[in-house]
């Protein structure tokens, strides 16, 4: 755990650019999960494996889906937007102390994204179970 704390230190020292370039795949990344999440939703309101899924578990895999997509993700690409838009007041000669402040919240936008990401994955797998049954 320790070497992950002092590679995520040592890339936050990377140049401005560099961290515009994450933030921009990460917002990459939220457009994807997005496309992922209606292809899901579609598979789980397909009329001809209704039958073989029990709807008690479609339920719990909806009621995700709708947290994920209506919240988790909104929330998520509103936080990317909005650490964009710093990066260009930092970028136009804001004051040198609200960059170390943008590169801590970069840092927790890291975390959140890896926390999502976890999200994501443990949704699917969900999904995937369910098909598979």
């Amino acid at each position: 755990m320790e070497t992950t704390a002092i590679k995520s230190d040592h890339l936050l020292d990377g140049s401005l650019e560099w961290l515009h370039r994450q933030t921009t795949e990460w917002l990459s990344d939220v457009e994807f999960w997005r496309e992922e999440l209606v292809f899901f939703y579609n598979v789980l309101r397909k009329q001809e494996f209704k039958p073989y899924f029990p709807m008690h578990e479609v339920a719990v895999l909806e009621k995700e889906l709708v947290k994920i997509s209506s919240e988790d993700v909104k929330e998520l690409e509103a936080t990317l937007n909005q650490h964009e838009r710093k990066l260009s007041a930092i970028m136009q000669a804001m004051p040198p102390g609200n960059e170390r402040d943008y590169r801590h919240e970069h840092r927790a936008i890291q975390s959140a994204m890896k926390n999502f990401e976890a999200t994501m994955r443990g949704f699917k797998k969900s999904v995937f179970t369910l098909v598979r049954k």
